[in-house]
């Protein structure tokens, strides 16, 4: 699997550059009168772990399901390849998913897709889409070198909140697939596909011996859940933060790759005191749930509630590792 040499790569082809303008719509950059000039267009399509959502993308109508898009070019300089931004784009409606790129060149791909990112994105009034888009939703390629080729490596967002605000978060409570494909050397009428995979973790928790009060669960990075008695469990999805090393390692490679995150539990019981239950940094693996158990204790007292974390494997099928607390 080849480095990511984007940000050297980015300085060496502001040297070589063939002459790349800013970005601007429906319109092919210009390139040096002596290089060949012939553009061939091609469609874009996602295959993979995508296609669980029940038709592949470009079968799809328009929706609410975001596509985000990076044509680079890659460019061969002193006998090494690095990248250089060619165009961008962001889609609600996949089948419009189509590029023009130079025959003579030859091409890597990012691609992110969030569920319902219409929604669940913050975006301003003329459809400009943040993190991790930063992005016009306009259906089309925009051509230019001013994108980022970094941002699209990692989970961050800026989730909207129905209050009409927005938050940051590293692992935000989005479903989210990535995928790249790399040398693509086009040919006109050819189609891109693009190998997506699932880039979410489930957190569910439960509860024992949990009879009044609330329950405060953080998880580092990422969105907090609180339990209010008497419901006795809580789900959430959150997005991975490394997109890059979890494709790579795990989907392509199948080496297991996994996150660290530290948990907290803190318990208000029915007289709204608090009283902390325990820290634990807990294993998340990609495209799976994780169970935590949360047990509370007054046996030993009533200043000291429940104290403690025991580690629990339950397998990898559905929970790769459950944690108990308390």
């Amino acid at each position: 699997m080849k480095a990511k040499h984007f940000l050297q790569g980015l300085a060496y082809a502001v040297i070589i550059s063939l002459g790349m303008v800013s970005c601007v719509k429906e319109a092919i950059p210009d390139k040096d009168d002596n290089v060949s000039q012939e553009y061939v267009e091609v469609s874009l399509k996602c295959s993979g772990e995508i296609i669980d959502l029940g038709q592949t993308p470009l079968s799809r109508s328009e929706g609410t399901d975001l596509y985000y898009v990076q044509a680079i070019t890659v460019v061969e300089y002193e006998g090494n390849e690095y990248y250089e931004p060619y165009a961008c784009g962001l889609f609600s409606d996949p089948a419009l998913m189509k590029v023009k790129l130079r025959k003579e060149d030859k091409y890597f791909f990012n691609a992110t897709m969030v569920k319902d990112g219409v929604n669940v994105i913050s975006h301003d009034e003329n459809g400009y889409y943040r993190l991790p888009f930063n992005c016009l939703l306009e259906n089309t390629f925009v051509y230019g070198n001013t994108f980022s080729i970094n941002e699209i490596y990692y989970g961050t967002a800026e989730v909207a909140t129905p209050d009409g605000g927005s938050y940051f978060s590293d692992i935000p409570s989005i479903e989210r697939y990535y995928g790249f494909l790399e040398n693509y050397i086009p040919s006109q009428g050819g189609t891109v596909t693009i190998d997506m995979a699932k880039m979410s973790f489930g957190l569910n928790v439960v509860t024992e011996n949990f009879t009044e009060g609330s329950l405060q669960i953080d998880i580092y990075g990422g969105l907090g859940m609180i339990i209010n008695y008497p419901l006795q469990e809580a789900f959430y999805t959150y997005c991975l933060y490394d997109l890059y090393e979890a494709y790579c390692g795990d989907y392509m490679n199948d080496l297991g790759a996994y996150e660290y995150r530290l948990i907290t539990v803190r318990w208000t019981d029915g007289e709204g005191v608090t009283h902390p239950v325990a820290e634990k940094r807990v294993t998340f693996y990609r495209n799976k749930k994780t169970t935590i158990r949360i047990r509370i204790d007054t046996s030993v007292g009533s200043e000291q509630k429940g104290i403690g974390i025991t580690v629990d494997s339950t397998g990898m099928t559905e929970d790769p590792e459950g944690v108990t607390f308390g």
